[in-house]
This record gives C-alpha cells, structure tokens and sequence, in this order.
C-alpha cells in the first residue's frame, strides 16, 4: 500500500518531465589547454555530449595551452590534438573561441599564432569529425561578431574578446571597434525582434568574483597613468592586463555592457577564471565556465551569485525544453556527472 502511495505522489512530477523534453543543450567549457592529456573535465564533457546531437559545444578559449612562445606551436598542436580526439563522433556543432593562450599569451605576434590554431582547428575537424559545422569552420573568424543559428527561437553569437585587450595598432583603432560595436547591437535587435533566445560567448567575462577582479593598486595606477607607461610598450603590463579594471579591458566591458542591458533574459558565456559561477544582474545571465582542466579560488564577493563552484574542475551544460524552461546545470569532475541544477528562467515561447 505504501508502494502505491508513493508512486500516486511521484507520478505527476514522472509525467510533467517526459512532457517537456530538451529539445537543445549548449555545453560550456574554457581554459582546458594544461597538458596534452585531456582532463577529467574535458573526458566527461565528451561522455556526457557524445549521443547529443540536438547541442552545441562552446569552447570558451585558451583551449591550446597557456604560456607556451611562438615556437612551440608544435606543443599547441599535441594539447589541441588530444581534445579533439574526443569529439570524433560528436554530432552537434561547435563553437572554438581564442582566448590570450591562443593570442600567444598575450604576446607580441599574437594575431599569427592565433590564426595557426584557427587554421590547424578547422582543418583537423573538417578532416576527422563529423560535427555538423566543420566545412564551414568552427573556430571563430576573426573580431566580427559572428551569428550562429543553434535551432528556430535559439541563436548564438560569439566575437573574439582578446583582440579588444592585444598590443598592436589595430586594437587602438577606435573606428574598428565602434564598428563592431555596431554589429554586434545589429545582430542582437535582429534575434530579439524575432522572439529568438540569444546566447553571448567569448573568452573573457564581464562581471566576475574571481582572481582577475583585484585591484592590484598601486601597480596598476602606476603602470596606466605614471611615465612607467612607457614600460607597458614592451609588454611590462602583460601580467595586468587580463584583469577587469585594466584600462583596455573596461573599455572592452563597458562597450558590451552597454549594449546587452538593453536585451534582457540574454545569457552570456564566458571562461577566463579558473572556476564556475552564474551571476545574473540586470536582466542578463552571467555564466563564467573556465574550471575546464584546474581551478583558483573565488575570493571577492563584489557580486551576488547564485552558484559558484572553485572546489573541481567541471562545465556548465544549458537545456532548453519545449514548454520555453531554460535549466543550468553544473557538472563536476570529482563528483563525476551532474551534481548541481537550477532553472534560470522560461522563455515567453516555447522551444517547439
């Protein structure tokens, strides 16, 4: 009689679950590039997307290696390698963005390294995976934000943050930016005049409680406005500048800002801190997914968060169901599946 009981009381939350199925996952991982064996979190973001065919993978930068020069593309090549091996069969699409390892970290001649991970990246997948976008190439362009469709009412959009924040004369073109500024803002009232769900990816967050949060005054007032600026032309700034409050790096945030504010309900993914969190201020949902082979603590609480996770390394995964609900969901390589879910929010469509 028990048994009955308890099955009249689980029954409806059965059937409600296999009434509203995920009709689309987007999986989120950055910073996964530390050795040329793949990472717990990196094996079981494979396991988990492996017969998922309806999502979409977002490689959130620095998926080559961090610190490694010019001259050892060769060992960028070996950690790519190892982590595409994985992804042979996997049926959805694929989103690879640079972050600074891919710029050479943060180095001179950044741009051409950059553009040997592009080059190696589409090649490799066009020759050895069946992933449903590689022939027209799954590592991002170039800076122009560029328009993934994902499914009806589901888009992405993705753009190369570390070309705002890299040394050398274009990134102080300021033409250059406004006009991408632009197309980005194009891009985004086009999605929303259409009722579409949009998703915002690059490498570097715009909030964060993470390492790249601090401060680091006086240093940095004396590297951005004293004559020691004259240090930061041979790259003496490089250490800075990666964090938030760097000058390029506001500049970068504020222009962003400004525009996604103005499209509530956006999410926007991002990696850069060794470390998961979901923030959600101003109508937009920040989720920071870069715990992909190592972890830093999270030691500011600047900003209120309704997760964060410096313990393992692990990914974020997104379902979106038919009734328009719209879940997060954390896994964990310690803990070796999902161990963490909440629903963000349901879109006023339904994902049909």
């Amino acid at each position: 009689m028990s048994v009955i009981r308890y099955l009249l009381i689980f029954l409806p939350f059965i059937t409600v679950a296999q009434n509203d199925p995920v009709v689309f996952s987007v999986y989120c991982i950055g910073n996964t590039g530390l050795d040329t064996i793949p990472s717990a979190a990196v094996q079981l973001m494979a396991f988990e997307s492996f017969d998922d065919s309806l999502s979409s993978i977002v490689f959130a930068g620095n998926i080559s290696g961090k610190d490694l020069k010019k001259a050892s593309f060769e060992q960028r090549k070996k950690i790519m390698n190892a982590q595409y091996s994985l992804f042979t069969a996997y049926r959805g699409q694929l989103a690879i963005l640079p972050g600074e390892a891919e710029w050479n970290g943060a180095r001179r001649f950044g741009r051409i390294t950059n553009e040997q991970c592009r080059n190696y990246s589409n090649a490799w997948f066009t020759e050895n995976s069946i992933v449903k976008n590689s022939t027209s190439g799954c590592y991002q362009e170039g800076p122009a934000p560029e328009l993934h469709e994902l499914r009806k009412g589901l888009c992405l959009i993705t753009f190369d943050s570390q070309w705002w924040l890299q040394n050398g004369r274009i990134t102080f073109n300021r033409k250059k930016q406004k006009q991408q500024l632009a197309r980005f803002d194009s891009l985004l009232s086009k999605a929303h005049e259409q009722q579409q769900q949009i998703l915002v990816a690059s490498h570097h967050p715009l909030i964060s409680n993470g390492k790249h949060i601090h401060h680091k005054q006086p240093l940095r007032f004396l590297m951005n406005y004293s004559p020691l600026k004259i240090f930061s032309l041979f790259g003496a700034d490089r250490a800075l500048r990666q964090d938030l409050n760097q000058p390029r790096y506001n500049r970068y945030r504020s222009g962003i800002q400004s525009i996604i504010q103005k499209y509530p309900g956006l999410i926007f993914i991002a990696a850069h801190e060794y470390n998961m969190q979901y923030i959600k201020t101003k109508g937009v949902h920040h989720i920071i997914s870069g715990s992909g082979a190592e972890v830093r603590s999270i030691d500011r609480y600047r900003y209120q968060a309704r997760f964060m996770d410096d313990l393992q390394p692990g990914f974020f995964r997104i379902t979106f169901h038919r009734s328009g609900n719209v879940y997060l969901h954390a896994y964990g390589a310690k803990d070796r599946g999902e161990y963490w879910k909440t629903l963000m929010f349901t879109h006023p469509k339904t994902f049909e």
